[in-house]
């Protein structure tokens, strides 16, 4: 099992407090293959495991339809027990306010602008 993992758009860790670290590279417009690519390179960083995520996305440039869509889907569920969305810019407050209010979550998803905040979320409920 590698330390990281990179895939077109995103660098995945397991940290050492047990929760998944995705982070979505500067720049970059998540499409519905790189959402597959990366919940599958989340399943493996994961170890096999339903985990806590925490997506960076404060350095997106965009997110389409069908990949917050399939974020929120089945998949997703059964690998993610719950995930915090670190955003800063306004692009990335955007992706995180239409990932929320636009999908139906099965999954307990908040939004955060403080990584510590972020992470004691995911302690908390993890």
């Amino acid at each position: 099992m590698p330390d990281e993992l990179v895939t077109r758009v995103c660098r995945f860790l397991l940290d050492e407090r047990g929760f998944v670290r995705a982070t979505v590279l500067d720049g970059a417009v998540m499409t519905l293959d790189d959402a597959k690519e990366a919940l599958a390179a989340t399943e493996r960083v994961a170890l096999g495991r339903r985990r806590p995520v925490l997506v960076d996305l404060r350095k997106i440039k965009g997110e389409t339809r069908e990949a917050r869509q399939y974020f929120v889907g089945e998949h997703a569920a059964r690998i993610s027990a719950r995930v915090a969305l670190l955003v800063e810019s306004p692009v990335s407050r955007v992706v995180g306010n239409f990932f929320l209010r636009l999908n139906v979550q099965r999954t307990p998803t908040e939004l955060f602008t403080s990584e510590e905040a972020a992470i004691a979320w995911l302690g908390e409920h993890g």
